[in-house]
């Protein structure tokens, strides 16, 4: 290889390399290369690929960073060390990786001028091999050893680990993109060394893909104040902070989308006035095509010229979902499209549960295992996360929950794919809500930190299902059972009016679908009634107790005496009289319930059981103001509410729809027993 002088113009440093005699193995490059690259052959012209630079690529930089201050803090002393560290800065796609990396970088470059650095791209495996060709080179690798090395005669990773352990002066290197560990892996051990310091970026967080003594840093979403600054410094003219800080929560704090927001609305701001134009301009507009027309965003980042895959948002995440299919994980595509179906809240890991998700043709044939592998790599790519949701209202118990990041679930959402046949989604969403939900008490309070994170979600399905047209009218008929649940609970937390909305949601559909006279149909009038009288006010509490007693006279006569929604509907009157203490004869009608829901079913029930509870209740009170108390009958009736929920140890359909579970129901009994029979002893009953 001779230099020569060119025949045309030039500009200082160009040089100009001619290729003579037969070559056919690999070409080398000594020193860096930047822009294109072409090599004339004496025989015929060929481009020879391979010839790469490993100068950072610091004109990328095109803004400061931002909110990343002390990370780059953090990796700039590591650098310093020189003790051979390595360090991986893992996150989903868009999350900044390769911006800090090239903040390091410059600050290496600019502060430290002897320390070496060397930029590898490491998204394909020959770029990635040709950059460490290069490194070798630079670190002092005889070039006879690295021809040796690269045509496969000698191992280029021994080639690259003496190069590198014989290098005079500080080095950094960086790899970028390093996201498939099938090409990366290899190099490795040589990287291993007393000196230096080497910066990875990666998709991949997951620990055991990479040596014990590296070092992981998520990079995540920016704080909503670092966003907003980045807007504006992006596109200054395009709205206020407050507009700033709006948008920039709308896009979830992430770097990419920031980025290409500013970059577009700067380039907005010079668009020609055309007529029947209507671009966003501003930072508000922005958002609003955003959350109203998210296919259309893309289209709009375009307009500043063109972008790869990896700067796209309906594109970068599909690489990731590529080679997690390509590592064997076929499902995890479907699995993200699916879960970005939910509400954009945490959703608990129970919804995601194989025995239903086998039976889905989106699934079939899934374990638990595969829904473990496949969840484990979702998070490892950064394409879920995991939370810990509790709510207050609740108890001390809190669920483990996972959550996508808003625009991750914005681009699965829009997919081509999910578009084109969102019905398997939608039906299995609807099925795992209802699976996980039925077996919920709504009073037990480890199982209300559950109901409140799977609330939204429920309500969000019910909502797209109503609203999506083409699917079958069961489908809206299933979905009340969400609505119902979720109107349950915000009977139960204190919220009257949003219950009493629900409610009348779903008995519109249920008479839209279901004779006025259907179990269903008259379930939820039960709801609306007894919402109604727990919410009446003492003037209304006749009107109340007349509707209750109306409804189940209905259930009588077209259910039957003996249904448990019958008999349901006469506790509840028997209930209500009890509180009015009007009728002396409720104890009895409470055992009438019991005796005849026995009668029916062939064992006890919630009616029953809370029938006999509040008997024990009453007896109790009464026996305690008497001034000679009947303690033997209050004795009795407590012996029988416990044999009673003995009796339901063995029905264990019927545990989720007790006042709490039956553990907690039995050891209160007990405990009331005792405080009973502690009384009685203590202040002389008989």
């Amino acid at each position: 290889m001779v230099r020569t002088p060119p025949a045309g113009p030039t500009t200082p440093g160009d040089v100009h390399n001619r290729v003579t005699g037969d070559h056919h193995a690999v070409v080398i490059q000594v020193g860096s290369v930047h822009g294109a690259v072409s090599i004339h052959s004496g025989h015929q012209p060929a481009v020879v690929t391979g010839l790469v630079s490993v100068v950072p690529p610091i004109d990328r930089l095109t803004i400061d960073l931002h909110g990343r201050d002390r990370l780059l803090d953090a990796l700039a002393d590591l650098t310093l060390r020189q003790d051979g560290a390595t360090v991986v800065l893992h996150g989903a796609g868009g999350s900044g990786k390769t911006a800090v990396a090239l903040a390091l970088a410059d600050h290496v470059l600019r502060r430290h001028p002897r320390t070496r650095v060397w930029w590898i791209d490491a998204s394909t495996d020959p770029s990635l091999s040709a950059g460490f060709r290069e490194v070798a080179l630079n670190a002092g690798a005889p070039v006879d050893h690295v021809v040796a090395a690269w045509t496969g005669t000698r191992s280029p990773i021994g080639v690259l680990a003496d190069a590198l352990a014989a290098a005079t002066g500080p080095w950094l290197v960086v790899i970028d993109n390093a996201d498939d560990t099938r090409t990366h892996r290899p190099w490795l051990p040589a990287l291993r060394q007393r000196t230096g310091a080497v910066v990875i970026t990666s998709r991949d967080g997951n620990t055991d893909t990479w040596p014990p003594d590296t070092r992981l840093h998520p990079v995540g979403p920016l704080a909503a104040g670092h966003a907003a600054d980045l807007l504006l410094a992006l596109a200054p003219r395009a709205g206020t902070r407050e507009q700033a800080l709006g948008l920039a929560r709308t896009l979830g704090g992430l770097p990419l989308a920031l980025h290409l927001a500013g970059r577009y609305l700067r380039a907005a701001a010079d668009l020609p006035p055309v007529p029947g134009l209507d671009l966003p301009v501003d930072f508000e507009h922005y958002r609003r095509v955003l959350r109203e027309q998210f296919p259309r965003v893309d289209r709009l980042h375009l307009l500043g010229g063109g972008l790869a895959d990896r700067a796209l948002l309906t594109r970068t995440w599909e690489l990731s979902l590529d080679l997690l299919a390509d590592l064997g994980l076929p499902r995890a595509r479907p699995l993200l499209r699916w879960l970005a179906c939910f509400a954009q809240a945490p959703l608990p890991y129970t919804v995601v549960d194989a025995d239903i998700l086998a039976h889905s043709p989106l699934f079939q044939g899934i374990t638990g295992i595969d829904v473990a592998r496949t969840l484990t790599a979702l998070t490892d790519f950064g394409l879920v996360d995991e939370v810990t949701f509790h709510d207050p209202r609740a108890s001390t118990a809190t669920t483990r929950c996972l959550l996508l990041h808003p625009l991750i679930r914005e681009a699965n959402r829009h997919q081509p794919d999910l578009l084109a046949a969102p019905h398997p989604y939608l039906a299995l969403c609807t099925a795992v809500l209802d699976g996980t939900t039925t077996h919920l008490s709504t009073t037990d309070p480890d199982h209300l930190s559950r109901w409140a994170a799977l609330a939204p979600h429920c309500e969000h399905v019910v909502d797209h299902v109503t609203r999506h047209g083409g699917l079958p009218p069961r489908w809206e008929l299933f979905a009340t059972r969400l609505t119902r649940a979720v109107a349950l609970l915000a009977h139960l937390t204190g919220a009257h009016a949003r219950a009493r909305t629900l409610f009348g949601r779903v008995l519109d559909v249920r008479r839209r679908h279901l004779d006025e006279h259907h179990p269903d149909v008259l379930t939820v009038r039960r709801d609306l009634a007894w919402l109604g009288w727990t919410t009446a006010t003492p003037e209304d509490t006749a009107r109340r107790r007349a509707g209750i007693a109306a409804l189940a006279d209905d259930c009588a006569a077209h259910l039957g005496p003996s249904h448990p929604l019958t008999l349901a509907c006469r506790f509840d009157l028997s209930w209500i009289d009890s509180c009015l203490e009007r009728d002396p004869s409720t104890l009895d009608r409470h055992r009438d319930v019991i005796r005849a829901e026995r009668a029916a079913l062939g064992h006890h029930d919630v009616s029953g059981v809370t029938a006999q509870l509040t008997l024990v209740t009453r007896l109790w009170r009464e026996a305690h103001q008497a001034a000679e108390p009947d303690t033997a009958a209050v004795r009795a009736e407590f012996t029988r509410l416990l044999a009673m929920l003995d009796d339901l140890e063995q029905h264990t359909d019927v545990h989720h729809r007790l006042p709490q579970g039956l553990v907690g129901l039995r050891a209160t009994a007990r405990e009331l027993f005792a405080r009973f029979e502690h009384w009685r002893e203590h202040c002389g009953g008989r």
